[in-house]
């Protein structure tokens, strides 16, 4: 939240786009949190179903013999084993064909982007009024109204560098879960001729459910596109950074009262976030109609 006066936050002109701004983000939010759920839980029930799939066939072709001697391969063997893991494959493709149907019908997705990106709009819309409504209060609400444009800059860059972080992060967790779950595959078609029994069944055991976590895992990574928007966040800070270090133009025109020079820095702010936001539309695979920053 930027530090505008409260003769500026209380102008019904502010308070009609934050409101406006407000309820797109509460719906964002919404949407964002459904589309997460339904997702995750998309994911893990068809992972399930796969593991259960598996596991059914693994018990079904395993070798009476060896089944009888291996703790895992009897384990999984049994009649009774079959039937649960039957079961649970059905529960897990209903859950799976549930949450796809929410998934589909509600459009999360589409409206968790769409609102965002009316919010982050507004959020801009609501500066620049910010600092119209503050030049015609005065040289010291401009002043003020100035300050806060740059607190709000300043922000903006912190918040991205942090988004940036936190995706790589993820996206780097992800990545190495994904290749140790790969590993293990192919551990398990290198090491299948062994001769210990226990080795044998374990590593068999370990190709029938790795591939089923690489799967999630891939999903998972697509669905929230962890590494494209940490490169997303790393290409608007630099270039917000760029524009901050024209700083000085803004606040000249601030101390002249030049109401149309300081937009015109806004402007140049304005449009690499906007960059941003369509760029994080692009990776959720959503389009919307260009809108202009108000004013």
């Amino acid at each position: 939240m930027t530090e505008h006066s409260d003769s500026v936050r209380t102008d019904p002109r502010y308070q009609a786009i934050s409101d406006a701004r407000d309820k797109s983000a509460k719906r964002a939010r919404a949407a964002r949190d459904n589309y997460k759920l339904f997702t995750g839980a998309f994911i893990v029930a068809t992972t399930v179903a796969a593991l259960a799939g598996g596991l059914i066939l693994y018990g079904i072709e395993a070798d009476p013999e060896a089944a009888q001697s291996q703790i895992v391969l009897k384990w999984v063997s049994q009649d009774w084993m079959h039937t649960l893991l039957f079961v649970i494959q059905g529960l897990s493709l209903g859950t799976a064909g549930f949450c796809a149907h929410m998934l589909s019908s509600r459009r999360y997705n589409e409206t968790w982007t769409s609102n965002r990106v009316v919010a982050e709009t507004k959020r801009l819309e609501r500066e620049q009024k910010a600092l119209e409504i503050a030049h015609a209060k005065g040289s010291e609400e401009f002043i003020n109204s100035g300050a806060a444009f740059k607190l709000f800059v300043a922000q903006q860059m912190q918040y991205l560098a942090d988004r940036e972080f936190k995706h790589d992060r993820s996206a780097f967790a992800l990545a190495l879960a994904g290749a140790v779950m790969a590993g293990i595959a192919a551990l398990a078609g290198a090491l299948g001729g062994l001769d210990s029994r226990v080795m044998f069944a374990m590593i068999a055991l370990l190709g029938v459910v790795s591939p089923a976590l690489v799967a999630a895992l891939t999903s998972w990574s697509d669905a929230i596109s962890d590494a494209q928007r940490a490169q997303l966040y790393q290409r608007t800070w630099e270039n917000l950074n760029a524009i901050r270090a024209d700083q000085a133009t803004f606040d000249t025109a601030i101390a002249q009262d030049d109401l149309d020079g300081a937009r015109a820095y806004q402007e140049r702010v304005f449009e690499a976030l906007r960059e941003d936001h369509q760029g994080f539309a692009g990776l959720r695979n959503t389009t919307f109609p260009s809108e202009g920053n108000g004013g």
